[in-house]
């Protein structure tokens, strides 16, 4: 089962290191300054655990207040994105593959935001981040948004008002969404 931790704050960037470790301590069940809770990242910028025999992989993301971590015992991307009403052809047309931008261009700039949460969630998925190759792949279809890229699940979670979130990755199942109690 996915994991999703969620935590609405005024303080969006920063103490990400440690809002991932106090989720994964409960979750796992043990004291939050454990051994195998200590975080690395990949050049790209990839976190996990250093820890061996920690099975846990996750993804973190942040936007509009909203800092969220998803937890699974598969490989896994997360990307939330805040519609905040900017102008989006300009990014659209830098990032977007045509067909993302013909689907922007049909189903209005509220779309975009999909689109961009579900593009991130995938590159977060493979470890490898935005850079050049961001238009060579499309989240749509000619039926919508695709449910899967490359055979790797792509879903969209509901429950964050005026927010896109897309999850790539993790199990086929259900995804249990966790509220982080507030920070002090």
């Amino acid at each position: 089962m996915d994991i999703l931790c969620y935590l609405k704050t005024d303080r969006e960037k920063g103490f990400s290191d440690k809002r991932i470790q106090l989720a994964a301590s409960q979750i796992l069940m043990c004291a939050p300054d454990s051994a195998q809770l200590e975080i690395i990242r990949t050049d790209k910028g990839k976190p996990g655990f250093t820890h061996p025999e920690n099975p846990l992989c996750f993804s973190v993301s942040h936007s509009g207040g909203w800092w969220i971590c998803v937890f699974s015992d598969e490989s896994v991307g997360i990307d939330i994105q805040k519609n905040d009403g900017r102008d989006v052809q300009k990014i659209a047309a830098r990032y977007f593959s045509s067909q993302e931008c013909t689907f922007l261009d049909h189903k209005g700039p509220d779309s975009f935001y999909d689109i961009w949460s579900a593009k991130e969630s995938y590159v977060k998925y493979l470890g490898c981040g935005i850079g050049s190759k961001f238009g060579d792949f499309s989240v749509v279809s000619d039926e919508g948004m695709k449910k899967e890229i490359e055979g790797i699940p792509l879903r969209k979670i509901k429950g964050f008002p005026q927010c896109s979130v897309f999850l790539c990755g993790g199990t086929s199942g259900p995804v249990l969404l966790r509220s982080l109690s507030p920070e002090e």
